[in-house]
């Protein structure tokens, strides 16, 4: 699955530094060529691994057996990426027999790569991360991945609800996962066109 992730991540950051042109699909949310092609080196790749697996991508479809199978977004914040905004992610998980057990979240403007396994851990980088201990939501730090499109759905008592966000949420999930001090030295990393 990581193999997978980073051939389609790679795939997608070429694309993302020379610019794409973006349609919409009859949902009305953007695709472009970008994710087209990276979803198809990825289930390529993991094919290639997992012959008996089959592969539900999110542009290119189902396709194969459906007891194990991989589930792709090539391109999870298609938004920011038409935009140039590298809050972005590819993602690979694996679901057997209806359970998702494993999962991949690739950063390829960062680098950051992002594992998960049922019953085995999660980790950034290969170092293991851990659950914050803070459990009210007004005590703890909200990230998220696109500026001005975070709302509030109340459930009726006026300190509870949901908070939602638009852009990647494999890309907001995993950044406060992250220390600051990583995210800032990898944005200074990072260099557009």
């Amino acid at each position: 699955m990581v193999e997978a992730a980073r051939a389609g991540g790679e795939i997608a950051l070429a694309h993302f530094r020379r610019g794409v042109e973006a349609t919409l699909k009859p949902d009305g949310s953007p695709v472009t060529e970008a994710d087209r092609e990276a979803e198809e080196v990825i289930a390529r790749t993991l094919g290639a691994a997992c012959p008996e697996h089959g592969v539900l991508g999110e542009e290119l479809g189902a396709r194969g057996p459906s007891e194990r199978r991989f589930i792709v977004d090539p391109i999870d914040g298609t938004r920011n990426f038409i935009r140039g905004i590298p809050l972005w992610a590819t993602l690979v998980g694996l679901e057997e027999h209806g359970e998702v057990t494993a999962g991949v979240v690739y950063q390829p403007v960062t680098r950051d790569l992002h594992t998960a396994r049922r019953g085995q851990g999660a980790f950034l980088n290969g170092e293991p991360l851990q659950v914050s201990r803070i459990a009210a939501l007004e005590e703890a730090t909200l990230v998220h991945a696109t500026l001005g499109l975070l709302r509030r759905e109340a459930t009726g008592a006026p300190s509870s609800g949901s908070w939602t966000a638009r852009g990647s949420s494999a890309v907001s999930a995993t950044s406060s996962a992250t220390p600051w001090w990583r995210r800032a030295r990898a944005r200074s990393r990072w260099r557009p066109g």
